[in-house]
């Protein structure tokens, strides 16, 4: 049967936790070059069929010659770019710099038909970490806490103000990008998130909900504890549910009247080193206990990597392609 919804369509109706002709899906590769040699195809995820696209302005052109923004540096704690002394001046890119969204229009032009977000990733946690180091910031939520929440206010601006900038170009939905969790649970004590992370993510979530978007939210690891947390701040989509380290039917079954997930097949053990069959058997458990009454956009557990054999990546592929519907 020929499918008659437009993808941007099927990624509606499974937010709104619709049922849909087809599970949607969206693959990410860390080996993307490897796969469209093999496919002779630069947009083979277009002939694939993939849902999604991220439109992301190039932060780091905009900053002045010689300040840090972007993700550079070995993540080892030790390198420091916001400190007491400059931590209300460090200079951050100007969402209101005509080349933040230059090149949107031709963006959406060409994905006009997936469902196109915006995207804000290394969003607040990542991106001061980025900028203050790893441990630093970690030891920073307990003993400089007015640091932190100068860093994260000033963050929260930043975010806030690229939302209402994004705003009249067509874009769907806005996707923020902060990893919170550890294959054990919170990076950081559930205290520390409710006081350093929730307030702040409230008022980017009620930035995008004014501004008519879908949210999403990808976060690695087990953050299952603050799952209820996100709904209440109204998330329309977490990513990736790792199966590996989240009971992703329990999340399902608990969660998923009230909030889409994209994600859950495992990439950690059944795509990295599982065989084919063990592929297909995954891909269908995740399509038909997760994707029950939309909800559901089917992935992996995060972007493919280099060491997932070719012919897994290929089985995925087919299997999502060529659903019946």
């Amino acid at each position: 049967m020929i499918n008659t919804i437009s993808r941007k369509e099927r990624v509606r109706q499974a937010v709104a936790h619709q049922a849909t002709d087809i599970v949607p899906y969206h693959v990410r590769f860390q080996n993307y070059a490897d796969v469209a040699a093999f496919f002779q195809n630069a947009d083979f995820d277009e002939q694939f069929g993939n849902h999604f696209t991220l439109f992301r302005p190039d932060f780091a052109t905009l900053m002045p010659d010689g300040q840090y923004w972007e993700f550079q540096a070995p993540i080892d704690g030790q390198h420091t770019y916001i400190d007491e002394t400059n931590v209300a001046s460090y200079p951050f890119p100007d969402p209101e710099d005509p080349r933040c969204f230059a090149q949107a229009e031709a963006h959406l032009a060409r994905f006009h038909e997936r469902f196109v977000f915006v995207d804000i990733s290394r969003t607040l946690f990542e991106r001061a970490y980025d900028l203050r180091g790893y441990q630093q910031i970690l030891e920073d939520l307990a003993l400089n806490p007015e640091l932190v929440h100068t860093l994260f206010t000033r963050l929260t601006e930043f975010a806030v103000r690229m939302i209402e900038q994004s705003v009249g170009h067509g874009f769907d939905g806005v996707r923020f990008g902060d990893d919170w969790g550890t294959q054990h649970g919170l990076l950081m004590s559930p205290r520390h998130w409710q006081e350093f992370i929730r307030p702040y993510m409230q008022q980017m979530f009620e930035a995008a909900q004014r501004a008519g978007y879908v949210t999403l939210l990808h976060s690695c690891g087990n953050i299952e504890a603050v799952i209820p947390d996100l709904i209440e701040l109204g998330l329309d989509i977490l990513e990736p549910i790792q199966p590996e380290v989240i009971d992703v039917y329990k999340v399902k079954r608990e969660y998923g009247r009230q909030i889409a997930f994209w994600g859950g097949v495992s990439l950690q053990q059944v795509l990295a080193h599982g065989t084919v069959d063990d592929v297909e058997r995954e891909v269908r458990d995740k399509m038909r206990l997760l994707g029950q009454d939309g909800g559901y956009i089917c992935g992996p557990s995060h972007t493919i990597t280099r060491d997932v054999p070719m012919e897994n990546t290929l089985r995925l592929l087919d299997i999502l392609r060529n659903q019946p519907g």
